[in-house]
């Protein structure tokens, strides 16, 4: 070929190739348009019928949705999920059971990779199952994963399920998926709800706690975040901060209404119960954890606080750096970073230090203070705090003579006579650190009988 022909062919080659031509001549290449491979479907919101939230437990587990419960090994989730199955094996809802079950009998499909079938069939038992009615999974070796939908899919209709339990989550992911990575985790989430729309089925996923204590319940599960945020409510269960071997689920994510913290026991025999509910947080259950009848704190500065007062029961004050340098001896503080973070952490477990009888105070030059005080009994009205006072009052006798004296008796008990009155304490005298809780009382409270009643 000549050079002639050659340099043709080039030309040819170039005029046909954009890119190659504009990287010739220093510029850079024109922007392609990639093909479209599936257009979008736009839809009107004016085209669609607008439909409630739907649920199967009102309000803690939604309809044909994904829902969440999480907690510590040994708090007593796989216990409340089994309870909350026999609830729906049954068709009945037990005393003291929370919220509204709207779902009637039906089955459940167990996926459970943490304990033996017998296990399962024992906790069923104490819950109160009707194991007609409940559809297990425990073979550890051939256990599907959130990418074989069909076989999911075929389980859920042979049972006829109307609850589907993944206990725990983790075992169900598949090897191949990370936990830690939000867009391999959340495709498989989103095919496992079109199934539960698909079935007309609600899911139950268990998920354990991560070792972060000091992150906010919504970030405290092993693996993504995108976990909990793909499910529509989710709940957390732990230990009740004052009231011994009651454990409770606060509800710490719902897309629409919010439900009181349920509340339950587990004896000695492993038998569950319901409870009334409890007023507390994500945040009062995750403040102690009860283990063997014992109480044992697992914010590092709530221990560091607790440790203080065993080594003074007198008291004790200084500033966060004296405390961090003589807490370190006492007990473990590598949760503690800094000293300025025990100064942001004790207003938001001041109410656990007041539960266990301690007063803080802040003192001047950034200190802080520690001392034990003493509770006593109070009766609360909607009108304020009234304390019961045994007050002697004279007491007109048989014989007609007034008898003023404040050691008057009766014939029969010999005892002095008395009358109970009620005294109004006054609010404003009450010291803010002991107004939380409500059900104790400071000392040094100032009576005012101008409201007493009399």
């Amino acid at each position: 070929m000549s050079n002639s022909e050659t340099a043709d062919a080039l030309r040819i080659a170039l005029r046909d190739d954009p890119e190659a031509l504009a990287e010739l001549a220093g510029k850079p290449p024109p922007p392609v348009d990639k093909p479209i491979s599936k257009p979008s479907k736009l839809i009107t919101l004016d085209q669609v019928n607008p439909m409630p939230p739907q649920y199967q437990w009102d309000p803690y587990i939604r309809a044909k949705n994904i829902n969440v419960i999480r907690a510590d090994g040994g708090a007593g989730k796989t216990m409340l999920t089994m309870a909350y199955a026999a609830a729906i094996t049954t068709g009945i809802q037990p005393p003291n059971m929370p919220g509204v079950l709207l779902s009637g009998q039906g089955s459940v499909l167990y996926y459970g990779a943490e304990d033996d079938i017998e296990e399962y069939r024992h906790r069923a038992d104490l819950c109160g199952c009707d194991p007609r009615f409940l559809h297990l999974v425990a073979d550890t070796g051939n256990m599907p994963t959130l990418t074989d939908m069909p076989r999911i899919r075929a389980d859920i209709i042979q049972s006829k399920a109307k609850l589907v339990v993944f206990d725990p989550i983790q075992q169900f992911l598949g090897a191949d998926a990370d936990m830690n990575k939000a867009n391999q985790i959340r495709p498989l989430l989103e095919g496992l709800r079109s199934l539960c729309r698909e079935q007309n089925c609600s899911v139950i996923i268990i998920e354990h706690l991560n070792k972060a204590t000091q992150q906010k319940a919504h970030y405290r599960g092993i693996g993504t975040v995108d976990i909990i945020n793909a499910a529509r409510s989710a709940l957390m269960v732990g230990w009740h901060p004052e009231e011994y071997n009651i454990r409770c689920a606060a509800h710490i994510k719902a897309n629409a209404k919010y439900g009181q913290a349920i509340a339950f026991t587990i004896d000695d025999s492993g038998r569950f119960s319901w409870q009334k509910t409890r007023d507390v947080g994500e945040n009062d259950i995750m403040g102690v954890h009860v283990k063997q009848g014992k109480e044992e704190p697992v914010d590092p500065v709530l221990s560091l606080v607790l440790a203080l007062m065993e080594a003074h029961p007198n008291g004790w004050t200084g500033t966060a750096e004296e405390m961090l340098c003589e807490g370190i001896t006492l007990t473990d503080c590598s949760m503690i970073r800094k000293p300025s973070s025990i100064g942001m952490k004790l207003p938001g477990i001041n109410h656990l230090l007041a539960a266990r009888g301690i007063k803080w105070q802040k003192g001047p030059r950034r200190t802080h203070g520690f001392q034990r005080c003493t509770t006593s009994t109070t009766n609360t009205t909607n009108t304020g705090i009234y304390e019961q006072l045994a007050v002697q009052l004279p007491v007109q006798d048989t014989s007609g003579s007034d008898c003023h004296t404040t050691n008057c008796t009766t014939s029969d008990t010999n005892l002095p006579v008395l009358a109970v009155l009620p005294v109004q304490v006054v609010q404003d005298d009450i010291p803010d650190w002991r107004r939380d809780p409500p059900d104790e009382k400071p000392t040094g409270f100032t009576l005012d009988y101008s409201k007493a009643g009399r």
